[in-house]
């Protein structure tokens, strides 16, 4: 198992597991417009400031993945990295492929020279499991997410 940033190659099947990531999610209404994800992907791999991050097995089986940005805080030059998406394959959740990434996007905040990660948890159903996985992590609870649709 290994995790390695996206290149244009991979945009493919990170598509088709997006599609499943957003069926499994509360947003599966919302229909996936795949030329705008896929430009969003090469804006990633093209920007120094953004990283998506592959999980694969060692056959080059795609497990999971993770997008994330460098951002600076609007009132000092201090980094900071947040995420957009992670998202193991169901099947593949047991065991170390979760940590993988998440032990990536450390690495990368620290090459960022970032001072702390800020994750958000929007998608799934199971807000306690991950909270347990985060805390385990080292992470510790930021605020609250709220939304309210817009008719």
């Amino acid at each position: 198992m290994k995790v390695r940033k996206i290149t244009r190659e991979d945009i493919p099947a990170l598509m088709a597991m997006n599609e499943r990531q957003i069926q499994e999610s509360k947003y599966h209404a919302l229909k996936m417009d795949k030329k705008k994800v896929k430009i969003w992907y090469l804006n990633f791999i093209n920007n120094p400031q953004s990283v998506t991050f592959i999980l694969e097995d060692d056959n080059g089986t795609l497990m999971g993945a993770m997008a994330a940005r460098c951002n600076q805080f609007y009132w000092n030059y201090e980094n900071y990295v947040t995420d957009f998406f992670f998202y193991v394959i169901p099947e593949y959740r047991k065991g170390l492929a979760s940590k993988k990434l998440y032990d990536a996007l450390y690495q990368w905040a620290v090459e960022k020279r970032a001072i702390e990660i800020q994750l958000s948890y929007v998608y799934g159903e199971d807000p306690e499991k991950l909270h347990n996985f985060l805390l385990f992590l080292g992470y510790k609870k930021n605020g609250e997410n709220y939304r309210k649709a817009v008719i």
